[in-house]
């Protein structure tokens, strides 16, 4: 399986990670995260690699996706910037986007409970995104966000907001899963027999 992670990284607040399972069906499952309150990247670092490191074998963490801000405004001025401190680190981040309007839209929508058609299967109803009950945290959090007073699309800015915000620049960079259940074929149609074959080439593979 592969895996993707999300940061909102902070010093003087509680930062956080977090790291998804890609399901097959395009579904993402939250099921490990990791935060951190005046600690170092560089200790960052090391917690979320022991993370990934327990991960079942054959299963790969490629990126972490992280807030615009960790990367220089000017590529050309000196200095070295929190992203290349991760990087050096060994943990791979890449540059999330920052649209705070569409992004809370993207994660109202995976959050949102709709119908799944899966091939061979029959339909079922969840979220885009699953979260385990060890994300503690993502889930306290969540569920205290208030819409901002200047502009009812956002949310308040503030800590608490950084794991849906880290959550918000990841699911803006993955396409939403297929969704919607067909409705069910007439008994005598002929995609019950496609579907047959279908099954059965799979099973001689």
């Amino acid at each position: 399986m592969k895996w993707v992670g999300a940061l909102h990284w902070a010093y003087g607040a509680r930062a956080w990670w977090g790291a998804c399972e890609c399901l097959p069906d395009g579904r993402l499952y939250l099921r490990h995260e990791c935060t951190w309150l005046r600690t170092p990247p560089e200790t960052a670092a090391k917690d979320i690699k022991a993370v990934i490191a327990k991960l079942p074998k054959g299963d790969t963490l490629t990126t972490s996706i992280a807030q615009p801000q960790l990367w220089p405004s000017d590529r050309k001025a000196p200095g070295i910037s929190l992203s290349e401190i991760f990087r050096r680190a060994g943990v791979a981040l890449e540059r999330g986007s920052d649209d705070r309007i569409n992004g809370w839209a993207a994660l109202r929508a995976w959050l949102s409970v709709r119908d799944f058609a899966a091939p061979g299967n029959p339909p079922f109803r969840s979220p885009a995104l699953l979260v385990h009950p060890d994300c503690v945290r993502f889930l306290r959090t969540i569920s205290t966000l208030v819409a901002n007073p200047k502009d009812s699309e956002d949310v308040e800015p503030g800590p608490d907001e950084y794991p849906a915000a880290a959550m918000r620049r990841l699911v803006m960079q993955r396409p939403m899963p297929t969704i919607g259940a067909p409705p069910p074929l007439p008994p005598d149609a002929i995609g019950h027999e496609i579907e047959k074959l279908r099954q059965a080439a799979l099973r001689s593979r």
